[in-house]
């Protein structure tokens, strides 16, 4: 985690230059001149929030991208296990159906029929 205590920090909006005050690792508190504010960090240098020092911007640069990364590799992880979840499944309604006999997908749906609205009449209005 890059220290920002101190440094300069300019907010992309209309509050201007301030002075970072406090920090931990999910929040940063920005003393600007009209107010104090508190942001997350480091999501808030993606849209929000510039780092003055040019070091200090590449360093939370390669920080985003990181915590990006890591993001990005849970979320591969959940959809392999989500894939494992449904195969495992997959497999016991097939050890499933095997044992009882029934072809998959062989029981369907009872649909009901709905009666004709037949009234005797051809289109010409007469009796057929």
């Amino acid at each position: 985690m890059v220290s920002l205590i101190n440094k300069q920090i300019k907010h992309t909006g209309a509050l201007g230059i301030g002075t970072v005050t406090e920090q931990d690792d999910k929040y940063i508190t920005v003393q600007f001149a009209s107010r104090i504010s508190k942001f997350a960090y480091p999501a808030a240098f993606e849209k929000f929030l510039v780092a003055v020092d040019p070091v200090d911007a590449d360093a939370i640069k390669k920080e985003l991208e990181e915590v990006k990364a890591a993001v990005e590799a849970a979320k591969a992880a959940e959809a392999i296990k989500r894939a494992a979840e449904e195969q495992a499944k997959l497999e016991a309604l097939r050890a499933k159906t095997a044992v009882s006999g029934k072809k998959e997908g062989s029981a369907k749906a009872h649909v009901p029929v709905k009666k004709s609205s037949w009234t005797g009449y051809d289109i010409s209005g007469f009796p057929r």
